[in-house]
């Protein structure tokens, strides 16, 4: 008897914690948030820096043209990423778009940049 008693408080723990976590694992998280500011940056010819405020309460990644630096491209919830454009010698005007992932979500960042002006001897 006191074998079975055993058995059966030992089935009756399992069962509770089987319950128990069960219940924990239905809790709802939060939807992935993730949102940008500003949403454009524009650049003379010469280059510069900007910042862009990310909101988030996710893991997010950005994606980087080959003129731009971003310091960071990576990330889990808010932060501000310092944009650096590199000077254009051209004189045509250039522009490209920052992709930000975050979980379920994405936004973008249009960036500008001025061509350099042209000068006629």
């Amino acid at each position: 008897m006191l074998r079975v008693f055993g058995s059966m408080k030992y089935l009756l723990f399992a069962f509770s914690a089987l319950f128990l976590d069960m219940i924990g694992s239905c809790r709802h998280s939060e939807p992935d948030f993730l949102e940008v500011s500003p949403n454009a940056v524009m650049f003379d010819s010469h280059g510069g820096s900007a910042t862009i405020e990310v909101s988030s309460n996710t893991r997010w990644d950005i994606s980087v043209s080959e003129w731009l630096e971003v310091s960071p491209s990576s990330g889990n919830n808010d932060a501000e990423i310092r944009v650096t454009a590199l000077p254009n010698e051209s004189t045509r005007e250039r522009s490209c778009a920052l992709i930000i992932i975050g979980g379920d979500e994405q936004e973008e960042v249009r960036v500008y940049q001025k061509g350099e002006a042209f000068v006629d001897d």
